[in-house]
């Protein structure tokens, strides 16, 4: 495990830094001030992975604190990350000798990638085939694209090491002994130790059949074999960047199609969003009373409930009753819009669809449902008596009764990117700590 120490930014940073860092294999210590990290330095017997700090060190200079790093046998191979809110020091942070930058505010992601580059942490790969000739084509392939490699040859093999490990990616064949790969990838999504861990079927079964009992499976990927090398590091590439934490709204795809649930979801999360699936709409319906989803994504025609009739119960709850639904359907006559219309159907996706078509809806959506929330809020500060003027005053074209009292003030406007995801979970006064960290990065 690569320890990382943040040095001197706080106590709501930090926090910020650890959420995406520690579920990928990192360990975060917090320490206050640079006597604390010399401190470490000096007692610590493991080395450090990494050393982040604020670009403006109080009462110091990072380059002079990066520069003694170099004689404590802790620090000598660590990289060396300052955070700061000005773009301009990226440029110079490596004359100041620093290994990267990470610019507030900064997403997951960011941290991910500039701690992983200075870190150069190697994902690990369980690769699982009882073919020896497989493990000797595709594990240099997989080391050469950056990732660490191990091996299973049958599926009991596989679900040992699973646990034994922990991998980021499982990649394995369907047929195989002991245990075929469709059981592989079951056992790995049904146990909530691994449900996590993405799965990439590689099978020389390629029949529509085959591949859906694959998704039926749980599994988020299927190559067909023989495969070139770029078609394997993709989808590896690919399922381990959607791997990655999410940190936008939760949306929930109730579709009775396995493909479809995975296609839908895959497009979504790759933006960000949270996932949960269901299978139809009974069960959809309760997820939605159970999750709360920003918005569900769902498919028309289901078995135990169709989509229509699980959008009216939905309507029905008033604790559900405000979640916005597109529906998924083939249906584009002018009498089926107006029916789902009135439903409460909120938009609607005509099959087939692209994969942007379908995130430009959501995120056209969750807009709509923005600007509808921050109308309701405006009526908390003022009265319905001010909603009137304005109006009044908007069809005459006399806005004098609307108009405040004249004064001279100076104003400051700043807009900090992801300040309303980050500080909904937070209480007033650790908003009020995070405001007066960035004045002070």
């Amino acid at each position: 495990m690569i320890e990382i120490a943040v040095v001197g930014l706080g106590r709501v940073t930090p926090e910020f830094l650890r959420r995406p860092l520690e579920p990928r294999g990192y360990r975060v210590t917090v320490m206050q001030t640079v006597e604390e990290l010399q401190e470490r330095l000096q007692d610590g017997d493991s080395p450090l992975g990494a050393i982040l700090l604020p670009a403006r060190l109080p009462g110091g200079s990072p380059a002079q604190l990066i520069a003694s790093l170099a004689s404590s046998p802790a620090a000598r191979e660590c990289s060396a990350i300052l955070v700061g809110v000005e773009e301009s020091v990226r440029g110079r942070s490596a004359e100041m000798g620093a290994d990267g930058f990470l610019q507030v505010p900064f997403s997951d992601a960011d941290v991910l990638k500039v701690v992983g580059a200075t870190t150069r942490l190697r994902k690990l790969i369980l690769l699982v085939d009882d073919s020896p000739l497989i493990h000797k084509h595709t594990v240099p392939i997989l080391k050469q694209a950056g990732y660490d490699v191990v091996s299973a040859f049958d599926g009991e093999e596989a679900i040992a090491k699973v646990s034994q490990v922990m991998p980021q990616l499982v990649i394995t064949d369907v047929e195989m002994p002991k245990m075929d790969g469709y059981e592989v990838c079951r056992r790995v999504k049904s146990s909530p130790e691994t449900a996590h861990i993405p799965v990439l079927i590689c099978s020389a079964l390629g029949d529509a059949a085959d591949l859906q009992r694959g998704f039926d499976a749980g599994t988020d990927d299927y190559l067909v074999k023989p495969m070139a090398p770029v078609e394997v590091t993709t989808a590896v590439h690919d399922l381990l960047a959607g791997a990655m934490p999410s940190s936008r709204e939760l949306i929930l795809v109730v579709d009775d199609s396995a493909m479809t649930r995975l296609v839908v979801s895959d497009c979504l999360a790759r933006q960000g969003f949270k996932i949960e699936t269901a299978v139809d709409g009974r069960r959809g319906l309760e997820k939605a009373r159970a999750l709360n989803p920003a918005v569900i994504v769902s498919d028309y025609e289901m078995p135990e409930m169709n989509g229509f009739e699980m959008v009216v119960e939905l309507k029905r709850d008033p604790q559900t009753s405000s979640i916005p639904v597109i529906l998924l359907s083939a249906r584009d006559s002018l009498r089926d819009h107006k029916q789902m219309e009135a439903a409460g159907v909120t938009a609607c996706l005509v099959k087939p669809f692209t994969r942007d078509k379908c995130v430009v809806t959501v995120d056209r959506v969750l807009a709509e449902t923005r600007l509808k929330a921050f109308k309701r809020g405006a009526e908390t500060y003022f009265g319905q008596k001010t909603f009137e003027m304005v109006e009044e005053g908007a069809r005459t074209g006399d806005m004098s009764t609307a108009s405040a009292e004249r004064c001279l003030v100076s104003i400051l406007f700043s807009d900090i990117c992801g300040f309303t995801t980050r500080s909904a979970s937070m209480t007033p006064m650790e908003v009020i700590e995070m405001l007066n960290e960035y004045f002070d990065v």
